[in-house]
Parts: C-alpha cells; sequence; structure tokens
C-alpha cells in the first residue's frame, strides 16, 4: 500500500489544478479513490480518480487519464433533496470519501475521448520499480486533459440557471440522465422550479406518466411497490416546491 501511497503524492505534485484553489483528499483504498475538490459558496466542483491494481499484491499498477472524472455538487440542489429524501439538511462538514461516494453529484462532465487501447491505461510500477517516464507522461497527458475539458466544465456550470439554460431548455427530457444522475427527476424539478421554467409542469407531468406505465405494465410488477413509493416521494417533493416551502430551507 506504500507504493500507492507514493503514486499519489506524484499525482498531486504534477497537476497544476493545486495551484487553482483545489483541495485534495489522498487516495482511500477502500473506496479506490482519490479526490481534488473546490468548494464555493453554492457549489463544490470536484475530480474523482482511481488507480488500478490487483489489491493483494499491488504489482503492476496502472494509471490512465481516462481514470478522472469531473462532476459538481449544487449546493441547494443538495439541501433540498435531503430534505424530502431523509428529513434532513446535508452535512456542512469537511468533505470526506464516503461522501462523495454516497451523494450523487448534480451534474457530470460527459465530453471525454473515446477510450482506446492505446490510452485505456499505462502501467507506472512494476516489480519493485517506478516507472519514471511512464507516470511522467501519464501525468502531464492528464493534467492537459483536466485543463482541456474539466475546468471549463467548472467555469461554464456556475450556478442552477446554468444548468437550465444550456441543457434543460436544449436536451429531450429523455435524455436528462445524460448529465444529471442519481434522482435525475428530482433534481430537474428542483433546477427547473428554482429557475421558474416555463418546463416545469411539462416535465413534471412526463416524470408522472412514466411511472404510471411503469406501475400499471406487468414487466414491472416485482417492483411495483418501489414505484408506488418513488410516486409518493415525487407528490412530496412537487408539495414541498409548490408550497414555496424550500425558499425558507435555502435562507438557513
Amino acid at each position: 500500500m506504500e507504493i500507492v501511497n507514493v503514486l499519489d503524492k506524484e499525482i498531486v505534485s504534477g497537476l497544476s489544478i493545486t495551484r487553482l484553489g483545489f483541495s485534495h483528499l489522498p487516495y482511500d483504498k477502500d473506496y479506490n479513490l482519490g479526490l481534488f475538490f473546490k468548494e464555493s459558496e453554492n457549489k463544490i466542483d470536484i475530480i474523482s480518480y482511481g488507480i488500478d491494481y490487483d489489491y493483494r499484491k499491488y504489482n503492476p499498477i496502472s494509471l490512465s487519464k481516462e481514470y478522472f472524472r469531473a462532476g459538481i455538487h449544487f449546493k441547494e440542489i443538495d439541501r433540498i433533496l435531503y430534505k424530502i429524501f431523509n428529513d434532513r439538511i446535508i452535512s456542512k462538514d469537511t468533505p470526506t470519501h464516503s461522501f462523495y461516494i454516497n451523494h450523487p453529484i448534480t451534474i457530470n462532465e460527459i465530453l471525454a475521448p473515446n477510450i482506446t487501447t492505446d490510452t485505456l491505461h499505462t502501467i507506472v510500477y512494476a516489480d519493485n520499480t517506478i516507472m519514471k517516464h511512464e507516470l511522467e507522461r501519464v501525468i502531464i497527458e492528464t493534467d492537459g486533459f483536466i485543463n482541456e475539458y474539466y475546468i471549463p466544465f467548472f467555469s461554464e456550470f456556475q450556478s442552477l440557471q446554468d444548468i437550465n439554460d444550456k441543457i434543460l431548455d436544449k436536451e429531450e427530457f429523455a435524455n436528462y440522465h445524460k448529465y444529471i444522475f442519481g434522482e435525475t427527476g428530482a433534481k430537474v424539478l428542483i433546477i427547473m422550479k428554482l429557475c421558474n421554467s416555463n418546463k416545469y409542469q411539462e416535465y413534471k407531468k412526463w416524470s408522472d406518466n412514466i411511472i404510471a406505465k411503469q406501475i400499471a405494465d406487468p414487466m414491472y410488477e416485482d417492483y411495483k411497490d418501489i414505484l408506488i413509493n418513488q410516486q409518493a416521494i415525487m407528490d412530496k417533493l412537487y408539495n414541498y416546491l409548490e408550497s414555496g416551502a424550500y425558499k425558507n430551507l435555502l435562507k438557513e
């Protein structure tokens, strides 16, 4: 495990985002996850990454720029979601690995190149030796990749209004899940309501129709109770949003 920590330190020292205000949570082998994050008043920009190895022997160890992924937590979304689903406000404690594992991001970055056999992974450690040239090359490639794709993504989406205007207003309802996942329907409705979107009622009806069709479909019989509960949660969300109760929550 010590070698993984050494490689993690090399990754951190070689990426320019550490000079752009991003904090770092060291690699955690239990989650196979390392994190960079930058927190502002209304959102948290996140870059997560894994390291590829056999945990029984840590040899060889591989790394690739495709192991890095980006996303954004918007705090308004989190606070309303956790009020509706768990009747609690999301923790304001220092971010942890488990926080990011258990709390799906609001929006994810999908503009990544196709993974090919040449870019899938590079062995950076084998037979008790760090492959310094390969490690340096992957870190340089990753740094360029982050600066080309992820930093502009973080800059482009500064608010929920940006998501509404650049995605929800332009994409078909059925495509929203490509950008927003983990309770997609609830997150979309929250964004639309907070942004005064004229698509709110239309999307609400579309979402209800999908759940109703699934409840009536014999193919979903084994999931009927889950679907009924899902609709009950959505009804609770509608009431919460349409009553204006969320405004008091966001003032806290």
